[in-house]
């Protein structure tokens, strides 16, 4: 009877259970709750930890701390400094219990040297990766110091993470209540103190897990809930038990408690690593990724190729989902599961472009990629035009080997490089098979009602490395493809994100969107509070007015677009504790909310269009691939027009209505699919960049084909130094610059043939042509995109530009946003009269006779407007 009643109990809480989807209205992907669409604003954070600062000269800091559960264990404390030279003399640490007095902390002191040191003290990284940090027991001012010297790295690098340490000691920590610290020091320069609590791995959950916070965790959270946002995703531990063990709920328990302390009504979405624990690494090395380049440098990771990784992981991940939807029914909205480096599903250590691909899962998953690839073994040596290769003898190729593979310029030759061309493919497809088996799992745990959140497709973004398959992120359409999967989702780029800037989408966001996803924003903007040195720190801004004006400049765009966005803490040290920011979000509740309610797809004025399976066949490609695709994003946002990020698939399937279509790298193309890209462009106006449909994934480098696709003839030609085209004097008077280059010296470049007619808007050094407008084709053979020439093309496509001016500018009619990347006027231009109004304080700056208004901007202010009809 027992047993009929709590399985009663369990049917009827999961009836009640939040209802949280990604759902299409008017083609618009929304997210519901219980089926009434909600604002796709989030608040991304975990405990925090303040920096304190530190003066030059004596001084004790004295700290506050709140325990955020009750815990009884190991514990450890960490000591972490500000990234920059200077020299510590630390006195003495204590941690004091503040409701019995009692001193928690073995007292740090130094009577006897370094002995008192070592005995419950330590740093880290102790190897050569420790760069910047050295210790020793010193006399400072008459007292017995530990003496920190903390200097640049030699070689100008990345500061490691260089911290000391207590040894493990068993406390008691009382969930609520407030703990002392205090820090005797004396300092030859300022720095910075980050203090923070552990329990070790294995205690909560795999990693160390945060004990005490400074309370900015709660205060974001109940500043967000002010401003109607109620979505908080947070880290939560994953138990992985040993087996025989059962898992320890406390680490869930306690990230989940933590977030409805502050507000009961949070909808969480909590985030959580797919990595085992250090002790399944140690028991499974078959399963790990190896490397064969500088392999002492990567540190043990699982591969994704493990079956048996994956299956422990999503079994694990299942029991986590399960426990939290029943304890949490009313709370619990989606699930966030992570992995790989950054948690972020591309391959660990990938900017390295070091090698990997020889662990035993690795290669087993390689053997069996091919065997379903190639039906037999002669089928698999005449595609790689290897006659004694068989399919059981294949490998991943040797680092050499795909240094050196066959190529032209920097593409990959078919056939002669199909081992290596073949890798790469493969190397997407076990990327994306993890994360749709993740995926599913994350569907059938939660039985289809919570958000599938997933990071991929950061196709944009990548192109910045040499070899962008390295990544293992150009499988997006898989991704797309899947019912699984409601919200795909990366930082804002880590390019141009500066004042000024524009912020850009490392995806093909609006392919992601057409496709029934929704596509959000992580928006880790390093505000005026932001500490350390993350990805975006050189883009700090410095006060409350330059965080204002990109946090409204990033959360404008997203509600032109259709996107959602958190904002995140990303270093867990109150980022966004600032009620100003919180407001502004409120402010643009009224222009989120038109747009939820009256759904309507965007569709751009350009387009935007990256091939992901050409990114299989580039080597050595940073030379273009970066220039054209990662850095020159900044053009299209300054063109005074609106503009969207698709796959090439969705351009040739009929499903992108823009009427300028900027063909990026459609470099590999067969016959089938040039003749249906030649058929889905007929009509509109193209601008072919660099080298469309140069290879044939059969017959290799083949001009002739790229002609019939373009209707331009090209010709081979050595790259100029320096690599630079001139515009003519017919481009220069259609606004081109006199002349712009892409910063390299790219392997593959062509001139253009022209004919009769021909419009030759920029030449090589050598007078051949390298732009070239023919009726309403444009070919630009540089590999570099400047603003200017994206405005001639949307001209020549009868677009009409909102403004001539080259600020920053997202639109979605009425709403306008202008993001200033000079000081002085900005004039807009309306196709009819229109009532302007700015949206942040609701003041009316034009008379409703106006076409056109000029705002008079400081560099870097955001202005979000309404422009509305004057005659309804």
């Amino acid at each position: 009877m027992k047993v009929l009643s709590s399985l009663l109990f369990a049917c009827a809480t999961a009836a009640l259970a939040l209802d949280v989807r990604v759902e299409p209205r008017n083609d618009v992907p929304q997210i519901t709750l219980d089926g009434q669409p909600v604002r796709p604003r989030w608040f991304w954070g975990g405990p925090t930890s303040t920096h304190y600062e530190i003066k030059t000269g004596s001084q004790l800091l004295d700290m506050r701390y709140i325990s955020d559960a009750d815990y009884q264990g190991p514990v450890t404390f960490h000591l972490r400094f500000k990234d920059s030279p200077a020299t510590l003399w630390i006195e003495k640490i204590a941690v004091i219990d503040t409701v019995t007095g009692q001193e928690l902390l073995t007292p740090f002191t130094f009577a006897k040297g370094m002995d008192d040191f070592k005995a419950g003290w330590n740093y880290w990284p102790t190897d050569e990766q420790n760069t910047v940090g050295s210790i020793a027991a010193e006399e400072h001012d008459g007292k017995n110091c530990l003496k920190l010297t903390l200097t640049t790295p030699p070689t100008g690098g990345s500061w490691p993470d260089f911290h000391l340490y207590s040894r493990s000691q068993n406390l008691a920590f009382v969930a609520g209540r407030t703990y002392q610290v205090q820090v005797w020091l004396s300092a030859s320069a300022p720095s910075e103190l980050n203090f923070a609590g552990y329990a070790p791995p294995g205690q909560i959950g795999n990693s160390f897990t945060k004990l005490l916070s400074d309370g900015q965790f709660q205060s974001q959270i109940k500043l967000a809930a002010g401003a109607d946002i109620d979505f908080v995703s947070m880290p939560v531990p994953m138990p992985w038990p040993k087996p025989g063990s059962e898992p320890d709920w406390r680490g869930p328990i306690a990230a989940v408690e933590r977030v409805l302390q502050a507000n009961p009504k949070a909808k969480l979405v909590p985030r959580f690593g797919m990595a085992p624990p250090t002790w399944w690494m140690q028991e499974n090395p078959d399963e790990l990724m190896v490397w064969k380049d500088n392999a002492h440098q990567h540190r043990p990771i699982h591969s994704v190729s493990s079956q048996k990784w994956l299956r422990e992981a999503t079994e694990r991940m299942a029991a986590l989902i399960e426990f939290l939807d029943a304890k949490y029914p009313d709370n619990m909205a989606g699930y966030h599961p992570c992995g790989q480096n950054t948690g972020e599903w591309f391959y660990q250590d990938s900017w390295s472009q070091d090698y990997h691909g020889y662990g035993k899962a690795e290669q087993d998953a390689f053997r069996n990629w091919i065997m379903k690839r190639y039906p037999s073994d002669n089928a698999l040596r005449l595609a790689w035009q290897q006659p004694a290769i068989s399919r059981q003898d294949v490998v991943a190729p040797e680092p050499q080997r795909r240094r050196d593979a066959e190529r032209n310029g920097m593409l990959l030759t078919p056939g002669l490089a199909q081992d290596v061309i073949d890798y790469n493919l493969f190397l997407q497809d076990a990327m994306t098979d993890a994360v749709l088996a993740i995926a599913k799992t994350v569907r059938s745990a939660s039985k289809g009602k919570k958000l599938s959140v997933h990071f991929y497709g950061y196709g944009y973004e990548f192109a910045a490395m040499a070899r962008m398959s390295a990544s293992g992120h150009y499988k997006l359409r898989a991704l797309l493809d899947s019912p699984d999967i409601d919200i795909l989702c990366s930082p804002i780029s880590y390019t141009d994100r500066q004042l000024g800037g524009a912020a850009h989408a490392m995806s093909a966001a609006e392919s992601v969107m057409l496709a029934g996803k929704l596509w959000l924003y992580e928006d880790d903007t390093s505000t005026h509070l932001s500490t350390g040195t993350p990805p975006g720190w050189k883009q700090r801004a410095n006060n409350q007015w330059e965080s204002r004006q990109k946090l409204v400049r990033n959360t404008a765009q997203e509600i032109c677009r259709n996107f959602a966005c958190w904002w995140m803490d990303l270093r867990s040290a109150g980022w966004f504790n600032d009620p100003t920011f919180w407001e502004d979000m409120k402010q643009l509740a009224a222009m989120d909310w038109q747009l939820i309610q009256n759904p309507q797809p965007f569709q751009p004025d350009i387009a935007s269009v990256l091939d992901e399976f050409s990114a299989n066949y580039t080597i050595d490609g940073g030379g273009i691939t970066r220039p054209m695709i990662y850095t020159d994003r900044a053009s299209f946002p300054r063109t005074g027009s609106t503009f969207g990020q698709y796959l090439l698939d969705d351009v040739v399937a009929g499903k992108v209505s823009s009427r300028l279509l900027v063909m990026l790298n459609a470099w590999v193309l067969d016959d089938a699919q040039r003749q249906a890209l030649r058929q889905a462009v007929t009509g509109r106006t193209v601008l072919w960049c660099h080298a469309p449909g140069i290879i044939d994934p059969v017959k290799g480098l083949d001009i002739q084909a790229s002609a019939a696709l373009t209707g331009f003839q090209l010709q081979a030609m050595a790259t100029p130094d320096p690599c630079v085209v001139n515009a003519s004097t017919a481009g220069r008077a259609q606004g081109l610059p006199e002349n712009w280059t892409n910063g390299s010296k790219p392997a593959l470049l062509f001139s253009v043939v022209t004919a009769p007619g021909d419009d030759i808007l920029a030449t090589w050094p050598d007078g051949s042509a390298a732009v070239v407008r023919r009726g309403q084709a444009i070919f630009n053979a540089m590999p570099a995109l400047p603003p200017e020439l994206l405005r001639y093309a949307a001209t020549c496509a009868g677009i009409t530009s909102y403004t001539s001016d080259d600020c920053v500018l997202f639109a979605r009619d009425p709403y306008f946003v202008v993001h200033a990347n000079h000081e002085g006027p900005v004039t807009l231009r309306f196709p009819d009269a229109r009532i302007v109004t700015d949206v942040m304080n609701n003041d009316v700056q034009a008379t409703p006779a106006a076409t056109s208004i000029t705002l008079d901007l400081r560099l870097g202010e955001t202005k979000v407007i309404k422009a509305t009809p004057a005659k309804q």
